[in-house]
């Protein structure tokens, strides 16, 4: 005897893939809130709730850092900052304490700043900042941008940094509301500018205990429904293949 299709009812159908939907990775990734005010962004910083431990933070304006490279070659492909490792696949970072083509000190009463220079005529590159943990907040002025666009990337999301002036400096800064792994690089593209500067960077870590939370895990209670629905489907469809033979 022929074994007649099994029917699959439409509400049977929508709760499957329902509890499909329940197993796919939960995501606790937040949109951060974005600043272009240096002013805004510190009281935001300073009017979040205090949380136990406090978070690490740090601010970087490069004046006790000893300026290394030139206004041609010079540059190195990583450096160590205070909880920031920097790389870039060119030998491109480099500390500078004069103005060159635009790119300069940010801080008042300051001379130096971060220098990401290829030495090569229209080709800029991608500089890494990863940081030792989580970030809670960051922000930067990103200096003299002004041949092409620059792309900032934090958590998976890109930001552009539209062109500037020759000299013009841009502060971007980030408030994160949730811990996410991903914000623990930032990256620069910047696309044919074969020279920039950032200074003036401040940044915050989540506490330890927030900054280790798991993030992107599986929804168990989705998987165990699925495997209850599996293993009862299963037997319906084996009893009825009995009764048909």
């Amino acid at each position: 005897m022929a074994i007649k299709p099994v029917t699959f009812s439409v509400p049977l159908v929508t709760l499957t893939l329902f509890l499909s939907c329940l197993s796919l990775p939960f995501n606790a990734q937040a949109v951060p809130v974005i600043f272009s005010d240096e002013m805004l962004f510190d009281q935001a910083l300073a009017s979040m709730p205090p949380s136990s431990p406090s978070p690490a933070s740090a601010y970087l304006d490069f004046e006790a850092i000893a300026p290394f490279g030139a206004r041609v070659g010079g540059g190195v492909s990583s450096y160590s900052l205070p909880g920031i490792e920097l790389s870039a696949p060119l030998p491109a970072i480099k500390v500078l304490s004069k103005k060159y083509s635009g790119a300069r000190n940010t801080t008042p009463g300051g001379r130096n700043y971060l220098s990401i220079d290829t030495d090569l005529r229209r080709q800029g590159t991608i500089t890494n900042f990863d940081f030792d943990t989580a970030l809670q907040a960051i922000g930067f002025y990103l200096i003299d941008q002004d041949a092409s666009d620059a792309v900032i990337t934090v958590d998976g999301i890109d930001y552009t940094m539209p062109e500037v002036n020759d000299g013009e400096a841009v502060f971007f800064g980030l408030l994160f509301s949730e811990p996410s792994a991903l914000a623990m690089r930032l990256q620069i593209d910047s696309g044919k500018d074969a020279q920039i500067a950032i200074d003036d960077l401040r940044f915050s870590d989540w506490p330890t205990s927030a900054a280790t939370q798991t993030v992107n895990e599986p929804n168990t209670t989705g998987l165990l429904l699925i495997s209850v629905l599996f293993w009862g489907f299963r037997r319906v469809f084996l009893s009825t293949r009995r009764r048909l033979r």
